[in-house]
């Protein structure tokens, strides 16, 4: 019984911490276990109990790092591989050539190769499944090792007692040859391989069975020959080698535009010696003829295919379109690598895209001589707009005059020359943004930003920034109500006029998103109930036919019902552009030199009252919800 009183060796080796020097370890093993490799750095530390959940993101770390050889031999007592190996040293007559906690001694070859190859954070955590799944493999063999051990006990008893009688003698430790173990996790990006040693008489592991195993388990690309040589060559048992990997897909590479049309020309005025404004010099609208280049347009690449371990070929996705930005009256070429007008005219960049469009110039007032002006295009006006006149334009609207009480809606952008005062009368809607050099009673609407000098009683809004940081830089009194930002040099006055800040979701926009709801669901009543007439009659016809009349009435409503149900789809879209009008509160900012009070900033819920003069101060919004000021 000489072999299993071997088995203490390890017992012993974690107790007392002594172990054999580097080269009387290598003499003991003989070559056939490789020593434990020092550099590598363990995933985790063992298990407190296999049913334990494994980590989300194993990290490499010193498993035995802040334990006691107490702590470790608990540890390793727990780990069924540990008992194995514990065995098998026994017999081997060789003393356990580890050191550390066992369970990440069994997975630095795999662990480092990982490491090397700067694979995923999963690979660990495959590899950690791995080696739980073989301390199943690893009880089996100790089970029938142990079984075979507790036979020849029970035999060397009954030998004792009865001297005479023949038996025949149990083989310890009975004949296992090596078991070579594959593991391939979801996916098949990775091959792992363990193997268990042989006892008694059975077959060592060599290298073409081991190629053999591999193949018969699918493992066919991505092999690494230096792990299979030295897993086969050094008879490296117990130790989890990674042998294979896939090449993962490599997606194409995203379209993209390249813009050869700035997308703001800049607005300048030219005074003569006199100190007046030539605006016929000044080329404020950049003109482009039909066909010419706006845009490249890069077409989307295919990506390279990419192969697991098993030989399949995983398809790379196609790389994404470029969002093209084609307004009015431009198109794509027919091979899609050009955004070219369509049409001679202006071009501007609205909204996130380049249109193409004429003008209607009137070169003086408008008044009672020009009239209101409804135009599918742009509006230039080199003179004044008189109060209780109207300009629509689908594209900008420039005023090279002032403006007094009117009303001007541009889908595109407004420019004013000489400012307006709307006597509480004028509005100004624009999709774009607005520039002036002042604005002084006015409500003003941008769907972008606010551009102006010097602001008195007005209520504006901006979906983005208004910025009356130029010039005198001075806003007294009214509203200001911003998506983003606000930038002044001077809030309110000495004389006390309330000046409101609102930054974060426009109420405008809200109420907007309202009419939108309520217009959405009238239509949608409207559909359904002609979809419920459309099937009763319908029903009819199956039953027992129409009359000519009903035939008719049938056709008619199929027609409202296909119209309905285009407009429900055409409200939703643009309910849903509602939608995502909601303003990042980290973004909001009001800045500005001095501000007097009485003021208030309000950002989201929080409002921040403004009760003595604050000077080179910004106004932000904190995490905690509330409006605070610091120190620009």
């Amino acid at each position: 019984m000489e072999e299993n009183k071997k088995s203490g060796f390890f017992k012993q080796f974690i107790s007392t911490g002594k172990n054999k020097g580097p080269q009387e370890t290598a003499d003991a093993d003989n070559t056939e276990l490789a020593e434990p490799v020092e550099s590598a750095k363990p995933v985790e530390a063992a298990e407190a109990a296999r049913t334990e959940k494994a980590p989300r993101k194993p990290l490499a770390r010193d498993a035995s790092a802040g334990l006691t050889k107490e702590e470790i031999e608990q540890q390793n007592k727990k780990d069924t591989m540990c008992q194995l190996y514990d065995k098998w040293c026994g017999y081997q007559g060789r003393m356990p050539s580890i050191s550390g906690l066992f369970a990440d001694w069994v997975k630095a070859p795999a662990v480092e190769a990982i490491n090397q190859m700067g694979l995923l954070g999963t690979a660990l955590q495959k590899a950690e499944i791995f080696r739980r799944q073989m301390l199943m493999a690893a009880e089996k063999t100790l089970r029938q090792i142990e079984t075979a051990e507790n036979e020849a006990k029970k035999q060397k008893i009954m030998m004792a007692d009865n001297p005479d009688a023949d038996f025949e003698p149990v083989q310890v430790p009975p004949d296992i040859d090596a078991a070579i173990h594959v593991q391939i996790p979801v996916g098949s990006m990775e091959a792992f391989v363990m193997v268990l040693p042989p006892f008694g008489n059975g077959a060592e592991l060599d290298h073409a069975g081991l190629i053999e195993v591999l193949a018969e388990a699918g493992v066919i690309s991505g092999l690494k020959t230096d792990a299979i040589n030295e897993l086969s060559g050094q008879k490296q048992y117990f130790k989890m080698f990674l042998v294979a990997t896939g090449t993962p897909a490599i997606p194409g590479e995203n379209g993209k535009v390249i813009e050869h049309v700035p997308r703001e020309e800049p607005l300048t005025f030219k005074e003569d010696e006199h100190g007046r404004v030539d605006y016929k010099e000044q080329n404020l609208f950049r003109r482009i003829e039909e066909g010419e280049l706006i845009c490249d347009i890069i077409l989307p690449q295919e990506g390279t295919d990419g192969i697991d371990v098993k030989g399949n070929t995983l398809k790379a996705p196609m790389g994404k379109n470029a969002k093209v930005p084609a307004g009015d009256s431009t198109r794509i070429t027919e091979d899609g690598t050009q955004l070219v007008a369509d049409c001679s005219g202006y071009i501007s960049y609205v909204r996130e895209k380049f249109r193409v469009a004429d003008q209607l110039v009137i070169k003086e007032n408008v008044d009672m001589s020009v009239g209101n002006q409804d135009f599918l295009g742009d509006i230039i006006v080199y003179g004044d707009v008189i109060s209780g006149f109207t300009l629509k334009a689908t594209g900008n609207i420039l005023v090279r005059g002032a403006i007094e009480g009117a009303i001007l809606e541009a889908g595109g952008n407004i420019e004013i020359g000489d400012g307006m005062n709307g006597n509480n009368f004028g509005e100004l809607h624009a999709g774009g943004y607005v520039r002036s050099p002042f604005l002084e009673n006015v409500k003003i609407f941008a769907g972008e930003d606010i551009f102006v000098k010097s602001m008195i009683s007005c209520e504006a809004h901006s979906d983005r920034d208004i910025c009356i940081d130029d010039g005198i830089g001075v806003v007294i009194g009214g509203t200001l109500m911003a998506g983003r930002s606000v930038k002044a040099k001077i809030i309110g006055s000495k004389a006390r006029r309330k000046t409101e800040i609102i930054l974060g979701v426009d109420p405008a926009v809200q109420e907007k998103k309202a009419k939108k709801r309520e217009q959405l669901e009238k239509t949608e009543a409207t559909r359904s109930l002609l979809e419920r007439n459309l099937e009763l009659l319908k029903t009819t016809a199956e039953m027992g036919g129409l009359t000519e009349e009903q035939n008719s009435v049938l056709r008619q409503l199929e027609e409202q019902e296909a119209l309905y149900r285009t407009m429900v789809e055409e409200q939703q879209a643009e309910f849903d552009e509602f939608k995502k009008k909601v303003s990042d509160y980290s973004e909001c900012v009001l800045h500005c030199n001095t501000i007097f009070p009485p003021a208030t900033v309000t950002i989201a819920e929080s409002t921040y009252l403004v009760s003595s003069v604050i000077t080179g101060s910004k106004f932000y919004y904190t995490k905690e919800g509330e409006v605070q000021t610091a120190p620009e």
